[in-house]
């Protein structure tokens, strides 16, 4: 997610680089919230859907793992998506071109429930994306906002 902040010139032009970029800190921190928290919002219980396979090699697949006890039906949910990225360290960067957040979750499967690109048929329409969260308009304003207070205050309430 890219945002275009106002002021972000003057910023720099007024208080330096490492200062202005100082002031960014804090916000981008905010702007990271902002999106962590949705992310890490856990889904309500759907119901039992029937399962439809995709190919007769999954159906065969998924009772073999059922009768050898290697998965169990209904799926006991744990949590583990949802309160990796509650727990995600937020890292925030600085380059020569700026300065960026970054968040994640360390979740081997996260790319099948929470990425656009990837979700399983299972998922769309219950699990929210990454994409959604980010391209949301309440997340781009509330991460607008945290930059705009910040400049602001910084610029002595311009």
């Amino acid at each position: 997610m890219s945002v275009k902040i106002l002021g972000i010139k003057d910023l720099y032009s007024r208080l330096g680089k490492a200062a202005a970029e100082e002031t960014l800190v804090k916000p981008m921190h905010e702007a990271m919230n902002h999106i962590k928290t949705p992310i890490s919002h856990y889904p309500a219980k759907h119901g039992n859907a029937p399962v439809k396979f995709v190919s007769e090699k999954q159906r065969r697949y998924f009772f073999w793992a059922l009768n050898s006890g290697k998965i169990t039906v209904p799926y006991k949910r744990g949590r583990t998506l949802g309160n990796s990225w509650s727990s995600a360290r937020v890292r925030i960067r600085r380059t020569k071109n700026g300065i960026f957040g970054r968040i994640g979750t360390n979740v081997p499967y996260a790319q099948l429930v929470q990425w656009r690109q990837t979700q399983a048929l299972r998922f769309r329409g219950i699990w929210t994306t990454t994409d959604d969260v980010v391209e949301g308009n309440l997340t781009r304003r509330l991460v607008n906002r945290a930059f705009q207070r910040a400049i602001d205050k910084a610029l002595g309430g311009k």
